[in-house]
């Protein structure tokens, strides 16, 4: 089950690829922005259900599903500045001043990126320690990518992206109080 997973991670990837190869006469910018995210949130979404079981096969599901969203969230990143700020950061900064009120919250981006960056290239060069890492640690990258997700997905967001959004928020906070009653810890 894992090669297929990893051959199927790669596929989504290469093929992502291509397209941006091709450029904007096959897909829209706009479509690639949109849904490298929302695939990349599914990834986000699935590793962390699947770290829930905390059996080996399903922690090497989980790992898959966390490096594959990562990986799919740089090419978000990337497909974004491609696309809609030509890549220049002075463009990226503005459209984050005219959504938020203050440019500087695109620096919390870059944060949130390379903390994901970091942390799936921790659990693919090292699982083992990666697993018992302090459960601080765990705490305080799924608080901070939690708050820049919901962020993204309910504040900033609109229509059917914002309601899944508020849907998939409610199931990961009641997971975590489902957690807590249980006397079990955040992954």
């Amino acid at each position: 089950m894992i090669p297929r997973l990893v051959n199927a991670a790669g596929w989504v990837t290469a093929t992502t690829f291509v397209v941006l190869s091709v450029g904007p006469s096959c897909v829209s910018g706009d479509w690639l922005i949109v849904n490298t995210v929302r695939a990349s949130l599914v990834g986000y979404t699935a590793a962390l259900v699947a770290s829930e079981r905390r059996r080996a096969s399903w922690i090497s599901v989980a790992r898959v599903c966390w490096i594959w969203a990562a990986i799919l969230f740089v090419i978000h990143v990337a497909v974004a500045f491609h696309f809609r700020h030509q890549w220049s950061h002075a463009s990226a900064f503005e459209s984050v001043r005219l959504a938020s009120g203050d440019g500087r919250g695109i620096f919390v981006s870059y944060a949130f990126t390379l903390l994901w960056i970091m942390d799936a290239g921790w659990w693919w060069f090292s699982p083992a320690t990666y697993l018992n890492r302090s459960v601080w640690v765990s705490r305080g990258v799924h608080a901070f990518m939690g708050f820049i997700i919901f962020n993204g997905t309910v504040i900033f967001a609109d229509g059917p992206s914002r309601w899944v959004g508020i849907v998939v928020t409610v199931g990961l906070v009641m997971r975590q109080i489902f957690k807590w009653q249980r006397g079990t810890d955040i992954d």
